[in-house]
């Protein structure tokens, strides 16, 4: 084991607490549970990784890019004056979403362990999913945004949790992609969305989400955790078309399916 001194205090005192917190708390995967890492080859290679080629370019669903079950702007696509996703109430303030996986084990869990179980090492490895769906999307090109900003938890949701739980992953996609980050939203107390009916989601969400920065003609590129049905995404898109951005695309790690 090397001397403190050849490899600085600070730092052997972080390899010293990483060792011991590996020793209490040891790494396991957040799909199978197996030691050694946070998320197993096995398990990764079980994600349900959306297909950027088929998916929807409106709400991100897998094969939704001819016809979509679940917008009904798919089927006028390629008509300039089309309106953007959401001719049904979601997604409405967006110009386009992708999204990585579906909303399945193991990467449901995964995203489990992160925010409601606290295993904050898993932000990195979300942030990759992220990229590697927006260096595949078709629906829009990532690297014309001006700026990253994410869906901000509720009060409630961050005093439970400890941490706004995009904020991490917002700044890791940040340092892939070389766009920087925007603490552009806050969000007033809701109540938690899993549970609801579609009607209540987007009753919960109406509103829920404010803007606290200016960004006038800025294309942003907007990330979350899930995509369900829409409802806090365009919440959060019409925040920051009324602090002035022009253009807002969607990035979410999985999509309900």
């Amino acid at each position: 084991m090397p001397h403190l001194e050849s490899i600085g205090v600070g730092e052997g005192v972080r390899r010293l607490a990483g060792g011991l917190a590996e020793l209490l708390w040891p790494t396991r995967c957040a799909g199978c549970d197996a030691p050694g890492t946070l998320l197993c080859e096995r398990c990764r290679s079980r994600v349900v990784v959306i297909d950027q080629a088929w998916a929807c370019p409106h709400c991100g669903a897998p094969f939704g890019s001819l016809v979509c079950t679940e917008c009904t702007d798919c089927l006028v696509a390629d008509d300039p004056d089309a309106p953007r996703a959401g001719t049904l109430g979601h997604l409405a303030e967006l110009d386009a979403v992708c999204c990585y996986g579906v909303h399945a084990w193991p990467l449901d869990e995964a995203i489990r362990a992160y925010k409601d179980a606290g295993e904050r090492r898993l932000a990195p490895l979300l942030a990759e999913m992220l990229a590697s769906a927006l260096g595949a999307t078709r629906a829009f090109d990532p690297s014309r945004a001006d700026a990253i900003a994410f869906v901000p938890a509720t009060p409630g949701a961050f005093a439970r949790r400890g941490f706004d739980h995009m904020e991490p992953v917002a700044r890791a996609l940040s340092g892939l992609l070389g766009i920087p980050v925007r603490d552009a939203l806050a969000r007033r107390d809701a109540r938690d969305q899993r549970g609801l009916s579609r009607a209540g989601r987007l009753e919960n969400a109406h509103g829920a989400t404010i803007p606290v920065d200016d960004m006038p003609g800025a294309r942003v590129l907007l990330v979350d955790d899930v995509l369900t049905t829409g409802a806090t995404l365009s919440q959060a898109a019409r925040a920051l078309r009324l602090s002035g951005a022009l253009q807002v695309f969607g990035a979410c790690v999985s999509r309900a399916w």
